[in-house]
């Protein structure tokens, strides 16, 4: 395994690779993230680790950098348990201080009301599960120094998918503060290299369904997932399937008003209206062309 080695103080850490395409994306990562530093007036940095293959890669990436402060992790308690012990113990591993949130407004109460989501909720799913969470992360964070100014750290590649061309940029600033992206011009194999090169661990979760796991909402699940989910997870698939009866149930009593196909998770009905906006902590949930109709 390489070491990352460290230049003297005032520096950007540099990590010195055989690759020499690995070495200058490396570069390329710490000037995204010093040029946000400098724009915004950044006094830490932390990873929004999700448990991805991308995910860890952006994690060790920013541990490197002098106002790396640790990790946040929003657990959405419909996710895949193995995925949260995969970060636990990856930050064990590194030291990396551990920030983790859950929501307050859960994802079986939002189907009991709502049913579950197709593509267009993904934004209404992604505000209750994660992002709100994420706002008592850096509530947690600047507890005692409320004066710190954080940027939040994502995995955002822009070549995974169209959608994610269209709105993936290396630094962004909205209502939810300041989002970087410093491995936002990497390929899927750079990702491997990096993690080939730095023995970074690899998740069970990610080696059997090629996702992080950390959210099952079924917004943008794919045709056979929940097969999947069945061989590998079956916990979590169960838990799923017995969420499916108790909606089926609402709407026999007249409790829930949704279309019959809504009470399926994974359903996909529906078509978003317009551009999708940038979901930094989804961000590789991708769009399904189905045949059904609209929502």
């Amino acid at each position: 395994m390489r070491e990352p080695m460290l230049l003297p103080s005032g520096h950007v850490p540099m990590l010195i690779t055989a690759s020499s395409r690995l070495d200058e994306l490396i570069r390329s990562a710490h000037e995204v993230l010093n040029e946000a530093v400098k724009t915004h007036k950044l006094t830490e940095l932390w990873a929004a680790f999700s448990g991805g293959q991308d995910s860890i890669v952006m994690a060790h990436l920013v541990s490197q950098h002098p106002l790396f402060r640790g990790v946040f992790h929003i657990d959405t308690l419909i996710g895949i348990k193995k995925t949260r012990l995969f970060v636990e113990n990856t930050c064990k591993r590194y030291g990396w201080r551990l920030i983790v949130k859950m929501p307050a407004t859960t994802y079986p109460m939002l189907t009991i009301q709502y049913a579950f989501p197709g593509p267009p909720q993904h934004s209404e799913m992604y505000k209750y599960l994660k992002e709100r969470p994420m706002r008592q992360c850096v509530i947690a964070a600047r507890k005692g120094n409320k004066k710190s100014v954080i940027g939040k750290v994502g995995g955002m590649r822009s070549q995974e998918s169209a959608r994610r061309k269209q709105n993936t940029e290396p630094i962004n600033k909205g209502k939810e503060g300041v989002w970087i992206s410093p491995i936002h011009n990497w390929t899927k194999l750079d990702c491997l290299n990096y993690i080939k090169a730095y023995d970074l661990p690899r998740s069970e979760v990610w080696a059997k369904i090629h996702r992080s796991g950390d959210c099952n909402c079924g917004a943008f699940a794919e045709e056979g997932e929940m097969q999947e989910l069945e061989l590998w997870f079956p916990e979590e698939a169960n838990t799923l399937k017995s969420l499916q009866k108790i909606v089926r149930l609402a709407k026999s009593e007249g409790i829930l008003n949704a279309p019959q196909k809504h009470c399926q998770w994974g359903h996909g009905t529906g078509i978003p209206e317009g551009q999708l906006p940038l979901l930094p902590m989804c961000w590789n949930c991708s769009i399904v062309e189905h045949n059904q109709g609209l929502a």
